[in-house]
């Protein structure tokens, strides 16, 4: 019998295709690398992920800078950032996580 709403695993399943070629092949930027915190982009065409991970049992807040304006969607939890008119973005790495979020149409 199909479903009307996708699945947990169809939505997983959709997004990993969706964003493959970009983990793949896009440019690498790591933009915070400290106190257990990594942070970094892939960008390939009109494509951005930013990746967040906090191996430490405690918050991180941290800030860098990209494109101005920049709004990106978290692809697990679906809460949305954006970067300030210099392209400034500050965020709160929730302890021994990690996040992705997308923007199509950079």
């Amino acid at each position: 019998m199909w479903m009307s709403e996708p699945s947990e695993k169809q939505s997983q399943l959709e997004l990993r295709l969706k964003s493959r070629k970009l983990f793949q092949v896009g440019d690498m930027d790591v933009l915070h690398a400290k106190d257990g915190v990594y942070v970094f982009t892939r960008r390939l065409d009109d494509q951005l992920a930013l990746v967040t991970v906090n191996s430490m049992a405690s918050s991180q807040i941290v800030s860098f800078v990209l494109e101005p304006n920049l709004k990106l969607t978290n692809q697990i939890a679906g809460e949305s950032l954006s970067a300030d008119g210099d392209g400034c973005l500050t965020l709160t790495v929730a302890p021994m996580s990690s996040n992705f979020y997308l923007n199509y149409g950079i």
